[in-house]
């Protein structure tokens, strides 16, 4: 299996129309630059989907015209349409790749990385958004590298009756239309959590303090009541001891008797 060069990959796109439209300025070294189409689909978790529902839109769908873009959420999911059709000749096999730049921003390829012998059409990209940002893109911007391979020989077992893509179908969103919990969303709600649980265990700490605080206010209290009634029975107790001694003790010059 050998790769396309740049130039054999320029004389036989063009020559036999294998891309639609073709710009000469899309050969990359060895691969063609393939662009954003008009049509383009997005997981969610749960953000805006109200708000595109009202509009009368499937959740998460896109229809990209010229000079808009669309976005995809940190975390989530997307299928995009190339704006352009592709065809493989039976004598040769595709492979596919996003660009470096797109990688950098976080932007994963997760569908196939080949294209078989016999397809024409739009191809469809199934992406992840890895990134820590929203990652937006407009119709027409370069994302996508198609790479070319020669075959041993041209082959009959070729990929037939191949659909004719205008926008995503409807069977592939479905399988993306439930809401995607993002890394960075459970992150932020665990965060909250931990907040909230700080937050209480504060106030649980302030009760404690309050509480400890009470009950030492009402044992002093206590303590100086039973003190302060010890004292009061201890000189009421010496008070009848001293009335006690005084009324016993005989008088000076008592009662004598006649000698």
């Amino acid at each position: 299996m050998t790769f396309w060069s740049g130039e054999k990959l320029k004389n036989r796109l063009l020559g036999e129309g294998l891309v639609s439209p073709f710009k000469e300025s899309q050969v990359d070294c060895a691969a063609y630059t393939l662009t954003l189409g008009g049509s383009a689909f997005t997981s969610s978790d749960g953000q805006n989907r109200a708000e595109m529902v009202a509009q009368g839109k499937s959740p998460g769908e896109w229809n990209v015209l010229p000079g808009k873009t669309v976005t995809i959420q940190s975390g989530q999911f997307a299928l995009l349409l190339t704006n352009e059709i592709v065809t493989i000749p039976s004598d040769a096999v595709g492979f596919i790749s996003i660009k470096a730049r797109a990688k950098f921003d976080g932007l994963i390829n997760v569908s196939g990385f080949h294209v078989d012998p016999g397809w024409k059409g739009r191809l469809i990209f199934a992406v992840f958004n890895a990134g820590p940002q929203d990652l937006v893109y407009e119709r027409g911007m370069p994302l996508f590298l198609l790479f070319m391979a020669d075959l041993e020989r041209s082959s009959e077992l070729v990929k037939k009756g191949n659909p004719s893509y205008e926008r995503i179908p409807a069977d592939l969103m479905q399988r993306l239309g439930g809401e995607v919990p993002s890394l960075y969303k459970v992150k932020k709600k665990t965060n909250e959590m931990e907040h909230q649980l700080k937050s209480i265990e504060n106030k649980v700490t302030i009760a404690y303090l309050l509480a400890g605080s009470a009950l030492a206010l009402v044992v002093t209290v206590l303590l100086k009541t039973a003190l302060f009634s010890g004292e009061e029975h201890n000189h009421s107790i010496q008070q009848a001891g001293s009335s006690t001694v005084t009324s016993q003790t005989p008088p000076r010059g008592g009662t004598g008797g006649a000698r």
